[in-house]
């Protein structure tokens, strides 16, 4: 299997650079009159992330490290799907150290099925059918969910919590405290889901499907034309990182609010229409079935992918925020 490896320490800055936060930072101070309590207030939270800074100094985040892809191909093992000078994505997420997590390989699963089994043949064969730019079973539904969900997913999650805080009318604590909640397990899934990724480091369907024929699996028949609905994201397929994040948020907003109705809004970016969700399982089956829809991912990916998260927001759940909203 291909290997990951260090390459270096990410430098330091002595001092902080400004960034596009700063002009929203200094506006919202200026709607909070002059005073020794706004003084205050700046000092403490000048503090409280001076103290976060330092603590996950070091931490991984952005280190510089490589994949090195098999030469010639081996079937199975990840090749990566943009063209140089793309960089495969989030190599160094899966060495991050976790925020609440014991280690970033503390839920790895036991990895996708060997390509000569039933279940990677039934997989295999359902998002080429189904997942194909040319599918005929796609539903026109299906074709939207799959596009919805293939939108930048960090300014989507964002902008759906933003609306939750809004739509629940949630004080600056609470908001901070949701905020802080989902937060955490977000990084920490998305670190056991790289960690996954990169030890696995296994092939996307576009490169699968193509190369059919050369898996050992007679049930898998390969098409060198094939190609999926969606762009294929540049990093290892399994297992999956929405499965992993998304159906997590799910249930902080169920544990946040105590209560399973979890009235959750995603808006669209792209003007596709926003998606409502009554229940964390409308948003499992919603986000996951949509990466399959779209031909970049499996079933078993997007399966163990979906327990990854899960365990990570109980893990994190179970160590913090232990008050309930009510």
């Amino acid at each position: 299997m291909p290997t990951v490896v260090t390459a270096g320490q990410t430098p330091r800055r002595s001092e902080p650079a400004l960034t596009i936060l700063d002009p929203a930072y200094a506006a919202s101070l200026a709607t909070i009159p002059d005073g020794q309590a706004k003084i205050d207030g700046v000092a403490v939270g000048e503090e409280v992330a001076a103290l976060l800074i330092a603590q996950r100094a070091d931490d991984g985040f952005r280190a510089p490290v490589t994949y090195t892809p098999p030469n010639p191909p081996i079937p199975g093992v990840w090749i990566p799907t943009s063209p140089p000078p793309a960089s495969p994505v989030g190599t160094y997420l899966g060495l991050m150290r976790p925020f609440s997590l014991d280690s970033a390989d503390q839920f790895r699963p036991n990895g996708p099925p060997a390509l000569s089994s039933k279940r990677w043949a039934r997989d295999y064969n359902e998002v080429k059918e189904i997942g194909s730019s040319t599918s005929t079973t796609r539903t026109p539904e299906q074709t939207v969910a799959a596009r919805f969900w293939a939108e930048p997913p960090v300014q989507q999650a964002h902008g759906a919590l933003r609306k939750f805080v809004l739509d629940h009318g949630l004080d600056v604590v609470d908001a901070s405290r949701f905020m802080a909640m989902v937060s955490v397990t977000f990084a920490d899934a998305l670190i056991a889901c790289f960690d996954a990724k990169y030890h696995y480091a296994f092939w996307r369907p576009i490169t699968a499907i193509r190369a059919g024929d050369m898996d050992g699996n007679d049930a898998t028949v390969g098409d060198p034309a094939w190609s999926p609905l969606l762009a294929t994201p540049n990093h290892p397929e399994y297992p999956s990182a929405h499965a992993c994040a998304t159906p997590a948020s799910g249930r902080v907003i169920a544990r946040f609010l105590d209560t399973d109705h979890i009235d959750y809004t995603v808006p669209s970016l792209t003007g596709l229409g926003d998606r409502h969700f009554d229940q964390v399982k409308d948003l499992e089956y919603d986000v996951n079935n949509a990466r399959i829809w779209g031909g970049i991912h499996y079933r078993f990916s997007v399966e163990d992918g979906t327990v990854i998260g899960m365990k990570t927001a109980d893990q994190v759940l179970a160590h913090h925020f232990h008050r309930s909203n009510q």
